[in-house]
C-alpha cells in the first residue's frame, strides 16, 4: 500500500498519546483490541465512542503509534480541525486510518460521501479503519444510509470515563513528567472542588505549574485556591 497522502493540515501525532501513558482502568479490553489492529490480517474496523474528555483522541493516536512501531503506515485525522471539504480525504491511503470526531462530518452529503470512499478504500486494500465519535453509531443521524450501515457494522466500544481514582493517577503521572510532586491531600482537595473532566484538569495543571514556577513555590492547597479560585 502506498504511503499516506499529504494534507494541508498538520497531522503529526502527539508522542505522549501512547498506550504507556494511558490509564486504562475500565477500558482494558479496548486497549487490547486496539493493539490487535496492528497484527490482524485483512480489513478490520472499530468505532470508539464516549463523552468529550473520555480519551478518544488519545486512544486513536496511541493506536497509530502502535501501528507505526509494527512498520505499518498510519494517519490520524482529527475532523474537528479540518475545513469541511471532502477533497481533504481524496486519495488518502494508509494501512491504518484513524478518523477522530466523525460526528463533525455527518450533516453534509458531500462529506459523508467522502467518508464512504475512505471506508471502501480500506476495505478493498485490507487496511484498518478506526473511528471515534461522541455517541454510538446507532444513535447518530446520517444523511447517507450507505455510510450509516457501514459505520454501524464496525465493532463498537464505549470508552468509560475515569473515576476520581483514575483522574488522580493521571494527574500524578502528568505532574511527574513535568518534574512536579502532587501530594495526595492536594489532589483530593482539587478533585473535590473542580470539574472532573481530564482535559480541563490538565489545563488547570498547566496554570498551576506556571504559577508555581513564577513564584518558586511548591504546589499546595493554598496555591490551588489562589490560581484556580477553588
Amino acid at each position: 500500500m502506498s504511503g499516506p497522502s499529504q494534507l494541508t493540515i498538520d497531522l503529526r501525532i502527539n508522542e505522549l498519546c501512547d498506550f504507556d501513558n494511558y490509564h486504562a482502568a475500565a477500558n482494558v479490553e479496548i486497549v487490547e483490541r486496539l493493539g490487535e489492529l496492528s497484527v490482524v490480517a485483512g480489513f478490520a474496523g472499530m468505532w470508539l465512542w464516549g463523552d468529550t474528555g473520555s480519551g478518544r483522541s488519545h486512544l486513536l493516536q496511541a493506536a497509530c503509534q502502535a501501528a507505526q512501531a509494527n512498520d505499518l503506515t498510519a494517519v490520524y485525522l482529527p475532523l474537528a480541525l479540518f475545513d469541511r471539504e471532502p477533497l481533504a480525504l481524496d486519495g488518502l491511503s494508509a494501512e491504518l486510518i484513524a478518523v477522530d470526531d466523525i460526528h463533525e462530518w455527518l450533516d453534509d452529503r458531500r462529506l459523508e460521501a467522502a467518508l464512504i470512499s475512505l471506508y471502501e478504500g480500506q476495505l478493498s486494500s485490507g487496511g484498518r479503519l478506526l473511528v471515534s465519535a461522541s455517541a454510538a453509531a446507532g444513535s447518530l443521524n446520517f444523511v447517507l444510509a450507505d455510510l450509516a450501515s457501514r459505520m454501524r457494522s464496525l465493532a463498537s466500544y464505549r470508552i468509560a470515563a475515569l473515576d476520581d481514582q483514575g483522574l488522580a493517577v493521571v494527574l500524578r503521572q502528568v505532574a511527574q513528567r513535568k518534574g512536579l510532586a502532587l501530594e495526595t491531600a492536594v489532589i483530593d482537595f482539587w478533585l473535590a472542588r473542580s470539574v472532573r473532566r481530564l482535559p480541563d484538569l490538565l489545563g488547570q495543571l498547566d496554570a498551576v505549574d506556571n504559577a508555581a514556577m513564577s513564584a518558586q513555590r511548591r504546589i499546595t492547597i493554598p496555591l490551588l485556591k489562589e490560581v484556580l479560585r477553588l
